[in-house]
C-alpha cells in the first residue's frame, strides 16, 4: 500500500510541473519516466467512453487527458468509465472517472399550462430569458439558452407550486 499524504502529493505534483517545459509539453525525458512509472505500478488506463479526443485547438486534436489506476482497482470497480463532456471555453474536455450510465437521450421539457394562469409567471420567465442571454451571450447557441430557461423554470415551478415528485 503507498501512502497518500498531502506532502507527497505536492512533491509528486512539483515534479510534475518541473518536468513540463515553459510550453506546458511534457520533455522526452519526463515521458519516458512517465511511462517507466506506469509500468513499474502496473498501472491499467480507463477507457474513454465514446469520444477519441479529450483536447482540440482550432482542427488539431488529441487524447492527451487521461486516468490510470491499478489492476486491484480496476477489479474492485469494473463498471467505471472516463466520460468526456464537452469543452466549454477551455482547450481541454472535461473528464469524469464514474459509473457507465445508460443514456437515455434528450429529455423533453415539460410546460404546465397552469404556469401561465401564475401572476409571476410572465415577469419570471422573461427575467429567466434576459439571464440567458447574459450567461451565454450572442455566440452561445439558442439550445443552451432555452435549456437554461427550461432549468429555471423548473425550479421556479417546484418554488411556487411545491415538489411534485412528493404528492
Amino acid at each position: 500500500m503507498h501512502s497518500n499524504s498531502v506532502s507527497e502529493r505536492r512533491i509528486l505534483w512539483n515534479e510534475t510541473l518541473n518536468a513540463c517545459g515553459s510550453r506546458g509539453f511534457l520533455n522526452l525525458a519526463s515521458a519516458k519516466d512517465l511511462k517507466s512509472f506506469i509500468n513499474t505500478y502496473d498501472l491499467l488506463e480507463y477507457h474513454l467512453h465514446g469520444h477519441r479526443y479529450t483536447w482540440c485547438r482550432g482542427s488539431a486534436m488529441s487524447r492527451i487527458d487521461r486516468a490510470f489506476a491499478s489492476p486491484a482497482c480496476h477489479r474492485q470497480f469494473p463498471h467505471m468509465v472516463l466520460t468526456r463532456f464537452s469543452r466549454g471555453l477551455s482547450n481541454h474536455c472535461q473528464l469524469v472517472l464514474g459509473p457507465t450510465t445508460q443514456n437515455w437521450g434528450w429529455k423533453p421539457f415539460r410546460f404546465f399550462n397552469g404556469w401561465v394562469y401564475h401572476l409571476r409567471f410572465m415577469k419570471d420567465s422573461e427575467e429567466f430569458w434576459r439571464e440567458s442571454c447574459r450567461q451565454f451571450p450572442g455566440r452561445f447557441s439558442l439550445a443552451e439558452k432555452l435549456s437554461y430557461v427550461a432549468k429555471k423554470l423548473q425550479g421556479w415551478n417546484k418554488m411556487v407550486f411545491g415538489n411534485e415528485d412528493n404528492r
